[in-house]
C-alpha cells in the first residue's frame, strides 16, 4: 500500500488472502504495478467478476483475481461503479482479460 498510495483506497485480508480497494481511475496503474513490479509479479488475471449491490449508491463492484506464479500468491483488487459509469478495460494489461 506504500508503493501506491495515490491509487489504493483501503486493503482487507481474509483467510490470508489479500484485497485491494481502488477507484475506477486507480485500475490500469494498479493492475499494471501488480503485474510488473519484481515483488509481486502477478502475471495472470484468473478471473473477473461483477457484484451487483442495488442498495449501495456505487452499485457495481468489479473483482480482479489475480496469481503470481512466481511467488505463489494470489489477491483481488477490486473497484465500484454507479450505474452508467465507465470502468477502465484490463485488457491492455492482461490479454486474457478479453473473454
Amino acid at each position: 500500500m506504500q508503493c501506491m498510495p495515490k491509487f489504493i483506497q483501503q486493503f482487507s485480508v481474509l483467510r490470508d488472502e489479500l484485497t485491494l480497494y481502488t477507484a475506477p481511475s486507480g485500475i490500469i496503474p494498479v493492475l499494471t504495478f501488480l503485474r510488473d513490479h519484481s515483488q509481486c509479479q502477478f502475471k495472470s488475471v484468473m478471473d473477473i467478476s461483477g457484484v451487483d449491490f442495488p442498495e449501495r449508491e456505487k452499485r457495481f463492484e468489479v473483482v480482479y483475481h489475480m496469481l503470481s506464479v512466481r511467488f505463489a500468491g494470489r489477491l483481488r483488487v477490486k473497484t465500484y461503479a454507479a450505474e452508467g459509469d465507465h470502468v477502465p478495460s484490463a485488457v491492455d494489461v492482461f490479454r486474457g482479460a478479453d473473454w
